[in-house]
């Protein structure tokens, strides 16, 4: 029935009997089976003009023969998944030991600390706004901008180095 579910046979060619059998108009069927068979998939013919063996494995074979061909044995499987087991018990002692660190954790962090950077320096003219106002010299307001620049970088990195060794989570 193989030929009904690919559509190379239709209702035209087959009815049923009173028992409901099916029965096929061999007549009619040899009429679908030429106008719906891909002529790339047809067997070769005998010498004698009987339909004889395909000289190449039908598609169908080949199909199964390549799904067996890639299929994994029970013995690979298995030391597949003594493989991951122990992959996943060497990443489950690298986070025990602190060497591996949640993702989602570092993201909050560098966002936290992205802030702290931005709030630092934002906060600089407010805090010398009316001293630089006061002064007139380029030179006097450039290495006053220079000292509240270098301060700020020196608080961010005392606060990373104290987060970075531990000293908050």
């Amino acid at each position: 029935m193989h030929a009904i579910r690919d559509g190379r046979l239709t209702d035209a060619s087959l009815s049923r009997t009173d028992r409901g059998y099916w029965k096929i108009d061999p007549a009619a069927a040899d009429v679908e089976w030429e106008e719906h068979s891909d002529p790339n998939k047809r067997r070769d013919e005998k010498p004698s003009g009987r339909p004889g063996r395909a000289t190449s494995t039908p598609p169908l074979f080949e199909e199964q023969r390549d799904l067996l061909a890639n299929r994994v044995t029970h013995a690979q499987a298995s030391a597949r998944k003594v493989d991951l087991d122990a992959d996943l018990k060497a990443l489950q002692l690298q986070r025990e030991r602190g060497e591996l660190i949640d993702v989602a954790a570092v993201r909050s962090e560098a966002f936290r600390g992205a802030r702290v950077v931005r709030d630092s320096i934002m906060a600089i003219p407010d805090r010398i706004a009316a001293e630089l106002a006061a002064e007139s010299a380029p030179q006097k307001v450039h290495g006053r901008l220079v000292e509240e620049l270098a301060a700020a970088c020196e608080t961010l990195s005392e606060d990373f180095a104290e987060r970075v060794s531990g000293g908050a989570s």
